[in-house]
């Protein structure tokens, strides 16, 4: 660490409290709040967050406002780091199969499973994910030292809250404001006050094909699913992500339900939905879109791996 990093954030003292109930209480308090969050958002966009960053600021200003309030001893950074790391272990159990294949198992069979079984299941699946992290510990963090960008980032946060004490606790009135915003948006989308405004304009259907022998004359733009969603939190999502992920997306989006889709529907192996300007198809579709849409990922997915093959093996 230079002289100038030494000066601005003071080293933490390992003394400190780290393993107490309150540090513990708390990740356990956000982690199962932030769980809820990335559930949803995994059945809705089939993403999850990193949620450590989010934890560890409201961890911060939870204990700061407390501190403030009732003289109570200051949240340490070390006590913060497990809170931030019970937290985002809660808030990641969606990745336990709680938005992809249990859900799946619903759809396929109509079986819905009872509060003991998903508790069996996922305490099973952390108990594996722990072993696992063990064994790979010293691999992955001795021997290859990774950088884990996530936890690289998280600890910079951490260390930037309690060197700039009023600049985090601006940032958690950022990340209130936030959460104040997402509620009353989808508070206005609840009451339908804010809804879907469906993109203007349509694509002429083939004459003889399969979507003209369905009674239909065209096949408009909101039909395939083109609309301005208001939604929060798909603006959030976006703003995240960054602009070059969203082009990509929004580029794959234009091929895939642009150009493709329609000719899935000519070729009659998608039915189109209800002859109206305003019906969404997006039902029918997508289980053909999918096809294209996995084996494009995997497909790169794999190939990355193998063109990293032999940096792998010199890990």
């Amino acid at each position: 660490m230079s002289q100038i990093e030494a000066a601005e954030y003071p080293p933490t003292n390992p003394d400190a409290p780290q393993l107490t109930f309150r540090a513990v209480s708390t990740g356990m308090l956000f982690g199962g709040l932030l769980s809820l969050c990335n559930i949803y958002l995994g059945l809705k966009i089939g993403w999850g967050m990193n949620m450590s960053i989010t934890a560890a600021l409201l961890g911060f200003g939870f204990w700061q406002v407390s501190t403030r309030a009732f003289g109570m001893r200051k949240f340490g950074l070390l006590e913060n780091n497990i809170n931030q790391t019970a937290a985002s272990a809660g808030a990641s159990i969606s990745s336990a199969g709680l938005v992809a294949p249990i859900p799946a198992l619903t759809m396929l069979t109509g079986r819905t499973l009872g509060w003991v079984e998903l508790s069996m299941w996922v305490l099973s699946v952390a108990l594996v994910g722990v072993v696992v992290a063990v064994g790979l510990r010293k691999q992955m963090l001795v021997v290859d030292n990774l950088p884990f960008p996530g936890g690289v980032a998280t600890g910079q946060t951490l260390k930037e809250i309690y060197a700039k004490g009023a600049e985090a606790m601006a940032r958690v009135r950022m990340l209130l404001g936030g959460m104040v915003l997402g509620a009353v948006g989808k508070l206005l989308e609840v009451l339908k006050v804010v809804s879907k405004v469906g993109f203007p304009g349509s694509l002429p259907v083939q004459a003889g094909g399969a979507v003209a022998g369905k009674g239909h004359t065209a096949i408009t733009l909101t039909n395939l699913g083109f609309s301005l969603d208001p939604s929060i939190m798909m603006i959030a999502v976006g703003a995240i992500i960054g602009m070059r992920a969203a082009a990509s997306m929004m580029l794959g989006a234009v091929i895939a339900w642009l150009f493709v889709a329609p000719e899935v529907m000519e070729l009659g192996w998608a039915t189109p939905g209800k002859a109206e300007a305003d019906a969404l198809w997006f039902g029918a579709l997508v289980k053909w879109m999918l096809w294209p849409g996995v084996a494009m990922m995997v497909t790169a997915s794999l190939t990355s791996f193998a063109l990293s093959g032999k940096a792998i093996l010199n890990a």
